[in-house]
């Protein structure tokens, strides 16, 4: 589904949420703060982040802009506002223009399930950087404490040598998994593909016109 896709309010730009508009989610299942998945469709990256939904009351604080920068919301068309971190993170370098039609995104929008999973990645995905922090740190905090436990039962409990080592094993392995699972969903910031890089020439190659525009340092 292809979406207008359109700056957040700057008061928000640190918030983790985007606006969806009403159709949209409504097509998906989708209510006010629930935690949706957004993804580009033949692309890996995706955000987890909570969805609110353009209503009249948003559309009439985001549509009054006396300094005209930002771009009216239309009712009926399929929109989303996202700060420059979930632009980013999906690889959207532009918003849409002002007619609605050129640098529209395809996307998909859909509703996160696994109860804990999304929450996580949630919160791994927030712009605000202490609370991927804080998340990262419980998780391996809480598996460092099943780590611990394995070994406390090795230890308290009568085991043959070839079953204390099976425990160490799957203990080790757990705290592996805590590492790896603390830093699953960070933000992935823009890409550039080899063919948009911005080829400079030398400067001696350079005609006059060009020289005077790019200074040689």
């Amino acid at each position: 589904m292809d979406f207008i896709v359109r700056a957040a309010l700057h008061e928000e730009s640190n918030d983790g949420w985007v606006w969806v508009s009403e159709a949209a989610a409504a097509a998906k299942g989708i209510v006010s703060r629930d935690i949706v998945k957004i993804r580009r469709p033949n692309k890996f990256r995706a955000v987890y982040v909570t969805a609110r939904l353009i209503d009249k009351n948003f559309r009439k604080i985001y549509n009054n802009d006396h300094s005209k920068i930002r771009t009216d919301l239309v009712v009926d068309k399929n929109t989303v506002v996202m700060s420059g971190w979930y632009r980013d993170a999906l690889d959207i370098r532009e918003t849409t223009s002002d007619d609605d039609t050129t640098g529209t995104v395809e996307l998909e929008i859909t509703k996160a399930w696994f109860p804990i999973w999304k929450s996580l990645r949630s919160a791994c995905n927030h712009p605000d950087p202490n609370v991927p922090l804080g998340t990262r740190l419980g998780v391996l905090g809480t598996w460092l404490g099943l780590f611990g436990a394995l070994l406390g039962v090795s230890t308290s409990v009568a085991f043959s040598c070839n079953q204390v080592l099976e425990i160490w094993l799957w203990a080790i392995l757990f705290a592996f998994a805590g590492i790896a699972s603390s830093f699953v969903g960070g933000h992935q910031g823009p890409t550039t593909r080899a063919d948009e890089r911005i080829w400079i020439p030398p400067y001696a190659e350079m005609t006059e016109s060009s020289k005077a525009e790019t200074p040689p340092w």
